[in-house]
């Protein structure tokens, strides 16, 4: 309930190369596109950016009519102190992405 869903036209540009990404953002339905890599449906454009903002080094496009979600940082940090167990769960789930053993 706290994220925020976006509507953005095809080729239309979310974030530019050197925007700090600091939010949990995630496309719901269509394509977006990074530099050269291309995100669908249920995928993050970094599931770090709210603990660990960065400067993205390339533009991040809409390839096609797009659905985003968006957890703004404080949202997330305020979940994190709301919900039991999930500062744990998001630990583990990076530290097994780190290792390379996720899903």
């Amino acid at each position: 309930e706290r994220a925020r869903t976006r509507a953005v036209g095809a080729n239309e540009l979310v974030l530019g190369a050197g925007d700090v990404l600091d939010a949990l953002v995630v496309v719901e339905a269509g394509e977006l596109v990074l530099g050269g890599r291309r995100l669908g449906p249920g995928e993050c454009v970094d599931e770090l950016a709210p603990v660990a903002p960065r400067a993205l080094a390339a533009d991040l496009r809409a390839a096609t009519v797009t659905r985003i979600l968006r957890l703004e940082r404080q949202d997330f940090e305020e979940l994190v102190d709301d919900v039991p167990g999930l500062a744990a769960a998001i630990c583990r789930a990076l530290g097994d992405r780190a290792r390379g053993t996720a899903g």
